[in-house]
């Protein structure tokens, strides 16, 4: 994701109705940033949600898709253990 696609995620993002309303913006950011270091190919994102990159739990990762009811990408759902 480049910048100029993150900040309008960002501001597009809602809650899902009923969902905790924890998300943390900043946090995304930093999320974003630390992958973008890693790598920005397929096997690199896949690399990232199995390194120390990620500093992120995959169980909040999991979390965060559903609350947002965001689409994950088919490469990285068997990674979070989510559908696609």
């Amino acid at each position: 994701m480049t910048p100029a696609l993150l900040e309008p995620s960002i501001a597009g993002t809602r809650i899902a109705p009923g969902a905790a309303d924890d998300w943390d913006a900043e946090g995304f950011r930093q999320g974003i940033a630390d992958l973008r270091a890693h790598g920005m190919t397929v096997e690199a994102v896949k690399s990232f949600w199995k390194s120390a990159a990620c500093r992120v739990p995959i169980a909040d990762v999991r979390r965060a898709c559903a609350a947002l009811e965001m689409r994950t990408p088919s490469f990285i759902a068997p990674i979070l253990d989510v559908n696609s």
